[in-house]
């Protein structure tokens, strides 16, 4: 798994569609019951076990270490393939991959007084090449600032990272730019690694021409900083062996696919629908958690089923797609969109007949230690379905529970959903076991609690068997419809209230596509209503016509309404680009009334929200413009292409005029005139373009969910 979740969301529970036709139209309770009580009886953990000792015994370093298309990765995708073909899953595959391959084999850092301390890397990052042996500078945490006053150039920099707010891709390129030949990252005072000793690593962002990174822990940190401090002119030695394999010269990795067939498997007709479970099989040192326990759930799970519908005669309705993932740590260079590569490739590239025919895909991850709830993230249609089947097992969540409806990015199932197939993720984590833990040589198996993650199977064996067997799908359209309206009417910060007289100040019509786009969501709502009335009293008969158009539906709108702002945030299409009209303008008014109530300073901190301008404080304007180009620019490749948004509002030059001009006594409004002029300038030609166009992608998406939802109530 990726980063963790940086923001609430406004969780909607309502009574799952599907539940209510469940009853009359499928197996009665008994025979559920049964089904259920001997699938959970052919949960093999000894067998779970097993996997997750054989998964973390392939490595490429005593750490460990399954980089994406490293020998390791790819011996664990034989392995996953291996034993699907061992319990007779159907058409086992091996789907190869392209990917920026990246395999550690080891790293340290030899400082005299210190000796040689262990260290690792970070994803993407060359390495040394040969061992280092140069002048050390302590820059701090390597913000621009950080360089003032000092020489780095051809010498090694050590660097806390701060974590999320600073990623160490910024730091690397600000390395660069400096003229470093290489940066040792530490955690001294960090977001991460905070448990003794914790060497961290990540995906890195990375470009292959930046500076080799080395990672050590916060202890050693605190060690070399001081040595430094005690011996200005310090040499130390620095090496790192990562071999590296572009996708351009062959780099690739595997996902693997298994099938449990199901009554009209494969069907050329397209009659076919699936459920899919699946995980990621590489990982940073052993993975543990993230994700060797999601690997032991997919093929355990994988296992049980088979073995179940075989004793019992039972071809399932649905077809079961078993899959498991490379390159969700990271797969590619010289992009910000680094991770989720093998799932987004699989779903966009090779699978796309997936998309509109999948009921839902449960995606595994950090799983099974004691004390930590059980958390989804999901598709908004499904949260309603999730909390069900969580409520109903609740005597086996001792640690409770929590439901969030929307997906976010920072695991495979957000890429699937942004294409049209719902995700529903399974983990087990904590802010607390994110900062001690997460990603780092202590994320090993003996963090599992075998008891707990025999319970989380029972649960998810709970899920699978009513996702291939409720004869209505499970969507719950008004959990979206509602969170919808409520954040385009009601919502502090993204109410299209705000956005209407910045419209008509600047002479675009708020009636055109942002209006259609608050009409489509309005009309998105009293639809849903009306078809959960109809559908409850639909006629089972028609059960596989009518889901084929409910998955029809929720593929548009996975793939219209599922979206990211630049900070990851799990967000509407428009609500980056509206972020960006209404800070800018609160900043613009703020600055025409200089001195009447308003500082220059209050402008500054509105337009601070504007775009990736924030990273002004922390980078240099070439370390922006790099930022700028991978993150919302010409270089957003894989996945990042989903997100629906648009190239961030670009100004730079204007934000550094006003922080100058902010020093200056006896300032001027006829010195501020040209910076707001030139703001009011990129108000019309980028925020509110974006923000049209954002508006229009909605409008069209909903105009599509609507006139699809209205053709079904007319069948009803």
């Amino acid at each position: 798994m990726i980063r963790r979740e940086l923001s609430a969301v406004v969780l909607v529970l309502v009574i799952v569609v599907g539940f209510s036709l469940a009853g009359p139209t499928g197996a009665t309770p008994a025979k559920k019951s049964s089904l259920l009580s001997e699938l959970r009886a052919n949960i093999d953990m000894d067998y779970a076990w097993q996997v997750m000792d054989q998964v973390v015994s392939f490595e490429t370093s005593p750490m460990g270490f399954r980089g994406a298309g490293s020998s390791s990765a790819i011996a664990a995708s034989e392995y996953v393939a291996s034993e699907m073909t061992a319990m007779h899953l159907s058409d086992v595959t091996l789907e190869q991959i392209p990917v920026d391959a990246w395999e550690f084999h080891q790293a340290w850092v030899d400082v005299p007084g210190l000796g040689k301390i262990q260290a690792a890397s970070f994803g993407g990052s060359p390495g040394t090449n040969g061992v280092l042996t140069k002048e050390i500078v302590d820059v701090g945490n390597g913000f621009a600032n950080d360089y003032v006053g000092k020489d780095v150039t051809g010498k090694i920099v050590l660097a806390n990272w701060i974590g999320d707010d600073f990623w160490v891709d910024s730091m690397a390129k600000e390395a660069e730019l400096h003229g470093a030949v290489a940066i040792i990252v530490t955690t001294y005072a960090s977001d991460y690694g905070n448990q003794p000793g914790a060497i961290e690593c990540h995906d890195g962002l990375y470009r292959p021409t930046w500076p080799p990174l080395i990672s050590i822990s916060g202890d050693d940190g605190l060690k070399v900083k001081a040595e430094i401090a005690k011996n200005p002119g310090l040499v130390v030695s620095a090496y790192s062996d990562i071999v590296t394999k572009l996708m351009k010269d062959g780099g690739f990795g595997y996902n693997v696919v298994g099938y449990i067939p199901g009554k009209n498997y494969y069907k050329h007709d397209g009659s076919d629908t699936f459920v899919i479970l699946g995980d990621h099989t590489d990982s940073w040192f052993t993975g543990g958690m993230d994700d060797t326990s999601g690997v032991a759930a997919t093929l355990t799970m994988a296992k049980a089923l088979k073995t179940t519908f075989d004793k019992l005669g039972i071809v399932p309705d649905r077809t079961i797609v078993f899959t498991t993932h490379e390159a969700e740590e990271y797969g590619i260079l010289n992009t910000y969109y680094d991770w989720c590569y093998g799932a987004w490739y699989q779903i966009t590239k090779v699978h796309t007949d997936w998309v509109g025919r999948t009921v839902a895909y449960m995606n595994f991850e950090l799983m099974g230690k004691a004390g930590l709830p059980l958390e989804s993230n999901c598709a908004p249609e499904l949260a309603s379905f999730v909390h069900n089947v969580f409520g109903q097992n609740k005597p086996l969540l001792p640690y409770g529970t929590k439901v969030t409806p929307i997906p976010h990015s920072w695991a495979d199932h957000w890429t699937f959903t942004a294409a049209g197939v719902p995700g529903i993720e399974l983990e087990t984590v904590t802010a607390e076991w994110d900062s001690m833990f997460y990603h780092n040589q202590f994320d090993t198996i003996s963090r599992i609690d075998p008891a707990y993650l025999a319970n989380l199977f029972s649960v998810f064996a709970d899920m699978a068997l009513r996702l291939v067997n409720l004869p209505f799908v499970p969507y719950n359209f008004e959990v979206s419809a509602t969170n919808l309206w409520s954040t385009l009417t009601t919502s502090d910060d993204f109410s299209v209230d705000q956005l209407y007289p910045v419209y008509e100040k600047y002479g675009v019509d708020p009636n055109a596509n942002m209006g259609r786009a608050v009409d489509a969501a309005s009309r998105y709502a009293a639809d849903v209503a009306v078809l959960k009335t109809k559908l409850s009293k639909a006629d089972p008969a028609n059960a596989a016509e009518i889901n084929a158009k409910l998955m029809s539906i929720e593929a548009v709108l996975g793939q219209t309404l599922i979206a990211q702002g630049v900070w990851e945030q799990d967000w509407y299409p428009y609500q980056q680009s509206a972020n960006d009209v209404i800070h800018m303008n609160n900043g613009i008014e703020m600055l025409k009334s200089y001195g009447n109530g308003y500082d220059v300073n209050d402008g500054i901190g509105e337009l601070n929200w504007v775009g990736i301008i924030w990273y002004y404080d922390y980078m240099s304007e070439a370390n922006y413009l790099d930022q700028y180009s991978r993150l919302c620019g010409a270089e957003v490749a894989s996945w990042g292409l989903q997100t629906h948004l648009l190239p961030a509002v670009e100004i730079w030059d204007e934000y550094d005029g006003l922080t100058q001009l902010a020093h200056q006594k006896g300032l001027t409004m006829s010195a501020l005139e040209p910076l707001i002029h030139s703001l009011e300038t990129k108000m019309v030609t980028q925020a509110l373009h974006n923000l049209d166009l954002s508006f229009a992608t909605m409008y069209t998406g909903l105009e599509n969910v609507d006139g699809q939802i209205e053709s079904l109530i007319g069948t009803l």
